[in-house]
């Protein structure tokens, strides 16, 4: 709380064999060469960075969750820092790994304004990761290239993909909030959409899904088109807008359920 751990010549471990924990908070810094948790199946970490001015800093190597469960939250105007801004965030590298990387606040509870991850990339490995964006600021923008399978939920804020997301593969669950695409490779191209509430933005950029289902919310289409290209039948029950076109390719069936009138 609000005092500076500089270790940064050397390496942290956050619940390697065990259970571990790390607060930085109320201004404090963290800072170190390799920050790694969870790096035996057996550990189990939480990692919380909030507060104005509250920094974790690695600057040659993040390994989150690599093999055990770890929980990383940024709330509230912390940061973490990977690489002066140039580095890469690993999470759950290895099959055993269960990684959640929370913006804001974890899905189920109370968003709250969001923290901000300073790095070139967030890539997922052979593990389980979630990214989660709960937060309460109406233009967050998360600027990290994404790759990897990890799976984005979003439930409360606005949040625009910034980065190049042309490697991600993972899928995409609108629950609340709204999701915007920042460029034509924001959004991840040939993966699944869920929608059952808020709003999936694709700000006018074309995009090709593998699959739209959910039980409400919108598709803001904007001028773009969607193409949704999928091997099993679904519903969507949301609505859709704009004035796009949308394509429906592959021998599925896709059936929309929702009021699309306003769809022009």
């Amino acid at each position: 709380h609000g005092s500076t751990w500089d270790g940064a010549g050397g390496a942290i471990w956050v619940g390697v064999n065990g259970e571990g924990s790390l607060l930085v908070a109320d201004g404090g810094q963290v800072n170190t060469a390799l920050f790694s948790s969870s790096s035996q199946a057996t550990g189990v970490s939480t990692v919380k960075v909030t507060g104005a001015g509250s920094h974790l800093r690695a600057s040659t190597s993040f390994r989150f969750g690599s093999r055990g469960k770890a929980t990383l939250t940024v709330a509230d105007g912390g940061a973490v820092t990977i690489g002066s801004g140039l580095g890469t965030m690993f999470l759950s590298d290895l099959a055993t790994g269960k990684t959640t990387l929370n913006i804001g606040a974890a899905a189920g509870d109370t968003a709250v304004a969001p923290g901000t991850i300073n790095a070139a990339s967030v890539t997922s490995g052979d593990g389980t990761a979630t990214i989660v964006f709960n937060h309460t600021d109406g233009a967050y923008s998360f600027a990290p290239n994404l790759s990897g399978n990890a799976s984005l939920e979003v439930y409360s804020g606005t949040t625009t993909l910034a980065g190049n997301n042309s490697s991600f593969s993972g899928t995409t669950t609108i629950n609340g909030g709204t999701l915007k695409s920042g460029s034509a490779n924001g959004f991840a191209r040939n993966t699944a959409y869920t929608v059952n509430g808020g709003v999936l933005d694709l700000s006018g950029f074309d995009l090709v899904m593998s699959s739209l289902k959910g039980s409400g919310g919108e598709v803001a289409l904007g001028a773009a088109d969607l193409t949704v290209n999928s091997s099993g039948d679904s519903t969507f029950a949301g609505v859709l807008s704009g004035t796009g076109d949308v394509i429906k390719q592959g021998a599925a069936g896709l059936t929309l359920t929702g009021d699309s009138s306003g769809f022009a």
